[in-house]
Order: C-alpha cells, then structure tokens, then sequence
C-alpha cells in the first residue's frame, strides 16, 4: 500500500485495509490448498472419480476466489481509536497543522514566484520561508516527533508504523541547518576576501 497524503488518519486506516488484506490472503491460500490436498488424498484413494474430482476442484478454485474478492468490500475491521490524553494530543495537532497549512502553501507559492522577480527580492522571499520553515514549522514537527508518534505508534502497533514521517521531520530539519551552515561558511570566506 502506498500512502500519498500527509495526514495520520489516512495512515490508521491504510494500516488496517492491509492488515485485512493479508489476513484474507492468508485464508484463501491456506483453505485452498487444504481442500485440494484433502480432494487429492481423497482421490488416490479411489473413493472420488475424475470428473468429480475436477469439478470438485473448480468449486474449491471459485470459492477461494470469492473468499479473496472480499478484500475489496469495506469490512468491520475497527480503527484504532484514542482517548483520554491521547485524543486531547492529536486534535491539539490537527488544530496546528490546520493554521499552518496555509503557511505551508505560501513556501510552494514563493518558489514558483522566484523565477520572476529581482535576485534581492528572492533572496529576501527565500529568508522569510528559511525564518518560517525553522520558527515555526520546526518546533511543531520536532514535538509531534517526540510527543505524538509514540501514541500513534501504541495505537496501531506493528514495527516502526511511523517510521516515514520521521523520515520526513529529519529531512525538514537537515535541509535549513545544511542551509545555515552553507551561508556561514560563504560569509567567513568573503570575510576573508576570499570568495569560493
């Protein structure tokens, strides 16, 4: 399964399909090979004649079937659901992430808008997203690393569940501080008189 939004919900529920997904797999295979096995004993026995026998193992094979397309219905498989503290903590972070998406959209916005203005007005364009990306958007990504992971994590088990969106939150950290240390290094240099 691929998830191709950036919001948690979507990982619980994308959890569960495949949970359900193999967990039906799993059955189809293992009832299959049961009754065919069972068929074929029964078979070599002399107590079921070919053409039975092969009807016998269309139904099997269309059964199975049938049993694997369930994959495709909605199921009564439950969402892990929090509450208490937990719950006060996810929607403390949905409430950020809805005042900071329009900040967010306004970082798409000025990388489309650098192509056409003046190299000043850029570079202060580009300062004002460096100053958003680690006052305002950091801090939130760094607690929710630290806070709200763990609880997603209890809630939907497995092993490392939100190990992409780590992933992520490190990347959004790297790339300004790589940024900070690019520029200070360009300005020791042209402090020196040199220019690199």
């Amino acid at each position: 399964m691929v998830l191709t939004v950036g919001q948690l919900d979507r990982l619980a529920e994308t959890i569960a399909i495949a949970r359900r997904a193999r967990r039906i797999a799993l059955q189809s295979v293992l009832v299959g090979m049961g009754l065919s096995l069972a068929c074929m004993g029964i078979a070599a026995a002399g107590w079921l004649p070919p053409t039975a026998g092969a009807l016998l193992q269309e139904a099997i094979d269309a059964a199975v079937i049938l049993n694997a397309l369930r994959v495709l219905t909605p199921g009564r498989d439950r969402l892990p659901r929090l509450s208490g503290e937990d719950a006060q903590l996810t929607s403390r972070f949905i409430d950020e992430h809805t005042h900071l998406r329009g900040d967010v959209e306004r970082v798409r916005e000025v990388a489309n808008r650098l192509r056409d203005v003046s190299p000043d007005t850029g570079l202060s364009l580009v300062h004002d997203v460096q100053r958003f990306l680690t006052g305002e958007l950091l801090p939130p990504e760094e607690a929710q690393e630290r806070q709200l992971y763990p609880v997603v994590a209890r809630a939907l088990g497995g092993q490392d569940p939100t190990g992409t969106m780590s992933r992520a939150h490190a990347e959004i950290a790297h790339r300004p501080a790589h940024r900070q240390a690019a520029r200070r290094h360009r300005h020791r240099c042209a402090r020196r008189g040199r220019r690199r």
